[in-house]
């Protein structure tokens, strides 16, 4: 089974980290496949620089609220542990 970031996040699986790591890296690597691909398409045929930059502006920040929300999973599982240590 997948693990997701809600599920990781809310439900405190922060021992399946891992997987959402595997998970992200995942993501992120479909995300360059679009750019790629999109490079491609705008290499072949004419199309609008306004759409062009807002797709590509889409996936960038799509990659970054993946690894921030990654980072910040990782950073509460921290929090949480050292809380429950004390």
């Amino acid at each position: 089974k997948e693990k997701f970031i809600p599920e990781v996040f809310w439900e405190k699986k922060f021992d399946e980290i891992n997987d959402l790591n595997q998970n992200s890296a995942s993501i992120l690597s479909t995300m360059d496949k679009f750019v790629i691909e999109h490079i491609k398409r705008l290499r072949k045929t004419k199309s609008s620089a306004k759409n062009s930059k807002l797709f590509l502006d889409l996936i960038s920040e799509t990659k970054n609220l993946v690894l921030t929300t990654v980072s910040l999973t990782k950073t509460i599982r921290d929090l949480y542990q050292q809380v429950k240590a004390d």
